[in-house]
């Protein structure tokens, strides 16, 4: 009888302290599960920042008309990924270039015409920025444009975001299922 009492509490301490572990390693899956949704919606929220200041300049030609302008404009927003195109006329240029430093509107003043040619910024959409590339080397097609410019860092840093959201929306979801099935 006393053999069965010890072999009885040796069982229950056994018991106790897998009990402990398995709860120690919920806690600890939970927390992982947790600090890996706050980097999914950081990663998210950031991306959607970083994208929303990227744009795409398009400078036009120097002697544009007005038509031949809305041509181009008609033009950009029927490439594919388009999601928003605005005419930056030369005088908006300077009057925003004039904001962040004083001095440029009166260098213009000095040359006398205005340098700063007019010019579309260009939104493309979520899902197109990591085909900004080919987008300008297919808006450089357009004959009344002469230059198309993008910054690579900002759209790399646009896709390399995109990449960890859904990277780690895919490490929860395989958490998930094995979780479901344990």
């Amino acid at each position: 009888m006393a053999i069965n009492i010890k072999l009885a509490m040796m069982l229950n301490a056994a018991h106790r302290r897998v009990d402990q572990r398995v709860l120690f390693a919920g806690i600890v899956a939970g927390l992982l599960c947790e600090a890996l949704l706050i980097l999914a919606a950081q990663a998210r929220s950031l991306e959607a920042s970083v994208r929303a200041d990227f744009r795409v300049v398009a400078a036009l030609e120097a002697d544009v008309d007005a038509d031949r302008r809305g041509v181009a404009e008609e033009r950009l927003l029927a490439l594919p990924g388009t999601e928003a195109v605005e005419l930056i006329s030369p005088k908006r240029a300077v009057e925003s270039l004039a904001e962040s430093d004083p001095a440029f509107a009166q260098a213009v003043a000095l040359v006398g015409a205005d340098p700063v040619p007019g010019f579309f910024e260009v939104r493309l959409g979520a899902g197109h920025v990591v085909q900004a590339a080919e987008w300008v080397k297919a808006a450089e097609a357009i004959p009344e444009l002469a230059e198309v410019a993008f910054s690579a860092p900002a759209a790399r840093a646009v896709v390399e975001l995109q990449f960890y959201a859904r990277w780690i929306r895919l490490v929860l979801s395989a958490a998930a299922c094995l979780a479901g099935g344990a």
